[in-house]
């Protein structure tokens, strides 16, 4: 009997102290988000297939290292213009890496 009690006794601290040392893990994270602002960086590009020559519109957040999930925007049948520049703009503050195409 008290060898069952001390063993729930042992697994109970070390789940105790396991779910803490995570807890902090995912503190520091969140500072460290907080801590640097978003600064997003839009360019227009040019991308061409055999005949025609396009020009599309990239947006990323420069203070975001390393890789990042990537989003191509489609824009309405009027064309490209300043609305899927503004969207692309949106989804960087986000943290992708977003690109407005044209077609």
């Amino acid at each position: 009997m008290k060898k069952i009690i001390l063993s729930l006794l042992c697994i109970g601290l070390v789940l105790g102290a396991s779910c803490k040392q995570k807890k902090e893990a995912t503190d520091s994270a969140e500072e460290m988000a907080q801590e640097l602002p978003v600064k997003v960086k839009g360019e227009e590009v040019t991308y061409a297939t055999d005949s025609t020559q396009l020009k599309g519109y990239i947006a990323h957040d420069v203070n975001l290292e390393g890789k990042r999930p990537g989003i191509l925007i489609v824009h309405e049948w009027w064309g490209h213009n300043d609305y899927v520049r503004q969207r692309a703009d949106m989804l960087a503050e986000l943290g992708y890496t977003a690109m407005a195409v044209d077609m």
